[in-house]
C-alpha cells in the first residue's frame, strides 16, 4: 500500500503533529457531517484562523480556494472509498476523473449519510434502531436540524421524516479526519462533540 499524504482539512486530528517545532500546526476544522457543508452561513464548515484581522475573531468560513484544493498535496486521487465503522454499512465512494478535491469529499460524505433509511434497512437494523443511543442520536439530529433553521422546518417535521443513515453513527457527527486503511481506502474518524485543542 502506498502511503498518501492528505491536505490539512483531511488529516487525522487524533494524532499530534509529528514535528511540532518545524511549522505551525494545521488550522482546526469544524464540519458536522449531518449538515450541508457549503451553506451560505458558513457555520457548518469553519476554520479556526489565528491570523484574522478582527481582534478576538478566530473562526472563518472555509474559502473557495480551500474547497477546491486537491485531496492530496503530492498526487492526484481519482477514487476513494471511505468507511465509518462496523455499525454503518454505507461506504462513501468519491470519484472524480480530474482528481478528487476537498469539496468532493465533504459533499459526498454529507450526501451519503443524509439519505433516509429504507424500510429494508430499518428491518435489518431493528435491534440497533430500538436502542437508546440510536433514539438519542435521532432526537438530537432532529432538534439540531430545527435549530439550524432549515427553512423554518420544525423538529416534528424531521421526526416524521424518520431516521437517516447518519443516525446509525449514534450522534458521532463531527469530522475528525481520514486515516488510510488500504489502496484507495480510508476510514473516517468522527466524534460526538466539538472541542478545541
Amino acid at each position: 500500500m502506498e502511503s498518501i499524504s492528505l491536505q490539512w482539512p483531511l488529516i487525522d486530528r487524533t494524532k499530534p503533529p509529528k514535528r511540532r517545532n518545524s511549522r505551525d500546526p494545521p488550522p482546526l476544522l469544524y464540519f458536522d457531517i449531518g449538515f450541508y457543508p457549503f451553506d451560505v452561513s458558513g457555520q457548518n464548515l469553519r476554520v479556526k484562523d489565528q491570523n484574522l484581522p478582527v481582534p478576538g475573531q478566530v473562526w472563518r468560513m472555509m474559502r473557495p480556494n480551500e474547497h477546491n484544493m486537491p485531496a492530496s498535496s503530492h498526487c492526484d486521487i481519482y477514487k476513494m472509498t471511505i468507511t465509518c465503522g462496523a455499525l454503518c454499512p454505507w461506504p462513501v465512494v468519491v470519484k472524480n476523473s480530474k482528481g478528487i478535491s476537498i469539496a468532493d469529499i465533504f459533499h459526498k460524505i454529507y450526501e451519503t449519510y443524509r439519505v433516509p433509511m429504507t424500510h429494508e434497512e430499518r428491518v435489518l437494523m431493528k435491534k440497533s434502531i430500538r436502542s437508546q443511543p440510536f433514539v438519542d442520536a435521532f432526537t438530537k439530529r432532529c432538534q439540531d436540524s430545527a435549530n439550524a433553521g432549515e427553512g423554518g422546518i420544525t423538529m416534528n417535521y424531521h421526526i416524521q421524516k424518520g431516521p437517516l443513515r447518519i443516525d446509525m453513527l449514534y450522534g458521532k457527527r463531527i469530522f475528525n479526519g481520514l486515516k488510510q486503511t488500504g489502496d484507495n481506502e480510508w476510514e473516517m474518524l468522527i466524534h460526538s462533540q466539538w472541542w478545541e485543542s
